[in-house]
């Protein structure tokens, strides 16, 4: 659903940005715990999780928060999440280390990485001006 259609067009992009990413969210967290409670540990946990997340995030970010059906910014997508995973299991870890469970780790972590990612995700992968990468298809195109 493109940006332009329905009531969440005429709403900020920074708030469209949170609505979807927080239904985003909820399903890659979902999947941390669920992963959690089966026993994995959590920086595999937190990996598998945001692999589910960026098939998720990419589709929905891309067409309802920044009006892009264009794969071929699925090149900066990956890099971008790959660093925001860096981060956050980073994050994860010192709290863990300061005391936190796993569980309360991740959430604690979660502003952070939303904030980062918002920022990341407006300036370099969603930017307006950016070019098409040669040689990738837009879905427009399809």
């Amino acid at each position: 659903m493109p940006v332009g259609k329905g009531r969440l067009a005429r709403w900020p992009q920074w708030l469209r940005f949170v609505v979807v990413g927080t239904f985003n969210t909820g399903v890659s967290f979902g999947a941390y715990l669920l992963l959690l409670a089966l026993g994995l540990p959590f920086a595999l946990a937190n990996l598998l999780s945001l692999m589910l997340g960026i098939v998720v995030s990419f589709r929905t970010q891309g067409s309802w928060v920044f009006d892009s059906t264009d794969w071929s910014r699925l090149r900066r997508f990956v890099p971008t999440w790959l660093l925001i995973y860096a981060f956050n299991v980073a994050g994860i870890a010192l709290l863990v280390r300061w005391g936190l469970t796993p569980q309360w780790a991740g959430l604690t972590a979660l502003p952070f990485v939303v904030v980062l990612s918002y920022a990341l995700q407006r300036l370099w992968v969603f930017r307006q001006d950016a070019k098409p990468v040669p040689g990738v298809a837009d879905a427009n195109h399809l």
